[in-house]
């Protein structure tokens, strides 16, 4: 009874202090700061227990289905479902499950526009970044087991084709996430045309290059392991790239060609021939007789036949030379190996050298009187 008394004391008070509007107006305001506050209070935690929630799931789902299908993968010799389990690992890694999650928590539970907002932009980011890595991880796990070999060649192409595969996929990449943010992809396509219309006057050269390198790698007129001769250089191609091409030099030193040099000057390919012609010229003295004159061709068919490497073809009498009777050698070498064919004339001028001694042929060489002022005369 005492309390009763109290309050209508108080609200007897109160009464006399504000007019009935006002109070009123005071607990309606106070109900709705309450109302809100409980309602966010409860958001968070909807929003918390969500994320759990799916992260709980998708983790346990995860180790079950690796757990049971790398048991079967590893009974097999197949690489497909290898490959197939390492892209489902991938695609349900610690930051792809949480991002994830965060992303469906906050776009079932509303945090406020700026967490929402910050949880889709993580998850575009993320889903972008997984999807082209899958593209890009998938189209080279087809292409190096349908395509690509395991030759100098075939990395060699493989190579170019990941950087341009990349490229191509991180640019789309970009552009989706730019216009995912509400960017005008129109004006910023447009205003990359113009700018790359001024660096494409800019970099002519450059462009030129790659282009060349698109045409070569279509006509194919060499292949990495190839021995050509270009522009005075002759050597064994080593790679083959957008910009440049590189040749090691018989010499040693590696040689760097922009494409587009390359592109237009006329080779050499020796790899393509399943033999090189090659040939030498052998003087022998003006005072050889006759009869072993018609002999020659005969003596050293015989003497470089059934050699390992190279086959001669034709010997003959080619010329008078200014001190010497000049005999041609022609061979061929079962080989396009620039060493190869060092080695075969290596050979051949050997066998020349021991069958002139053999049959007393005589191979001049140059030589010089000079007759001083007193007439005396001296042999060089």
């Amino acid at each position: 009874l005492q309390v009763c008394t109290s309050m209508e004391e108080a609200k007897n008070f109160a009464a006399s202090a504000m007019n009935e509007a006002q109070f009123e107006e005071l607990r309606e305001e106070i109900l709705e700061v309450l109302h809100e506050g409980e309602h966010a209070d409860y958001t968070i935690l909807y929003c918390i227990l969500t994320f759990l929630f799916i992260v709980g799931v998708v983790f346990l789902l995860r180790k079950l289905f690796l757990d049971m299908v790398t048991a079967q993968t590893k009974k097999t010799d197949n690489e497909i479902d290898d490959f197939l389990v390492d892209m489902v690992a991938s695609w349900t890694k610690p930051y792809v499950v949480a991002v994830f999650s965060a992303f469906v928590a906050t776009s079932t539970y509303s945090l406020g526009n700026s967490i929402d907002t910050a949880a889709k932009a993580g998850f575009l980011a993320i889903l972008t970044w997984r999807v082209i890595r899958s593209v890009e991880l998938g189209s080279i796990f087809a292409m190096e087991h349908l395509v690509f070999d395991d030759s100098e060649e075939g990395k060699n192409f493989a190579s170019n084709f990941h950087k341009a595969l990349r490229m191509c996929l991180y640019t789309a990449g970009a552009i989706f996430i730019l216009d995912n943010c509400g960017l005008n992809i129109s004006s910023l396509v447009a205003g990359l045309g113009i700018g790359g219309l001024a660096i494409a006057l800019a970099a002519q050269a450059i462009l030129g290059d790659a282009i060349a390198s698109v045409t070569m790698f279509i006509d194919r007129p060499f292949i990495v392991g190839d021995a050509i001769t270009v522009n005075g250089f002759t050597g064994v191609i080593e790679h083959i790239g957008f910009k440049t091409t590189r040749l090691r030099a018989l010499s040693g030193e590696l040689v760097i060609f922009p494409n587009s040099t390359i592109s237009g000057a006329t080779l050499q390919n020796f790899k393509r021939a399943d033999h090189i012609n090659q040939n030498i010229t052998v003087g022998f003295h003006v005072d050889t007789s006759d009869e072993l004159v018609r002999k020659i061709p005969e003596i050293f068919m015989n003497a470089l036949s059934n050699n390992d490497g190279f086959e001669p073809t034709e010997i003959y009498f080619k010329s008078f030379g200014e001190y010497s009777l000049d005999f041609e050698i022609r061979y061929k070498v079962f080989s396009s190996n620039p060493s190869d064919l060092r080695t075969a004339l290596g050979k051949i001028n050997t066998i020349v050298n021991e069958t002139c001694k053999i049959n007393e042929l005589v191979m001049p060489y140059r030589t010089e009187i000079v007759i001083n002022k007193n007439g005396d005369k001296k042999l060089n």
